[in-house]
């Protein structure tokens, strides 16, 4: 299951599997820095907290794919933070999340797409980043 994440760092979106879920979703989530991308903490848990409230009334969003990502970034490093896994309703609007982002990427057009894959960290940041402890 892990090659789909060389896939995705080349813009291969479809490799995102379909029931991938919030709980198998670290890696996806940790492609981005969310902090990083918004200004910091508390501007990345700003934008994660609006499109989970937003799929909480309503099961759906209206959010970019880049906001969906750093939501997904957002929500990965808070239950990571606190040790813990999300469960029952949280569980399920963060799978809606993840779903959501691999329909957002892949509905991206050619040059949206080649903005979102700039984003991407470097696996050599991954590999010296703390962000990427499980």
């Amino acid at each position: 299951m892990r090659n789909w994440i060389r896939h995705v760092r080349r813009g291969d979106f479809a490799a995102i599997p379909e029931d991938l879920g919030f709980n198998n979703a670290a890696k996806l989530a940790l492609l981005v820095d969310g902090y990083d991308l918004t200004g910091g903490v508390t501007e990345c848990f700003a934008i994660s907290q609006r499109v989970v409230a937003e799929f909480r009334s309503t099961a759906s969003t209206t959010a970019t794919a880049l906001d969906l990502w750093i939501a997904l970034f957002g929500m990965q490093r808070g239950y990571r933070f606190c040790g813990l896994l999300p469960e029952g309703e949280d569980l399920h609007v963060l799978d809606l999340l993840v779903e959501a982002l691999r329909d957002a990427l892949l509905a991206l057009k050619p040059t949206q797409r080649a903005g979102i894959i700039s984003l991407i960290v470097s696996e050599r940041v991954e590999e010296r980043s703390s962000l990427f402890d499980e």
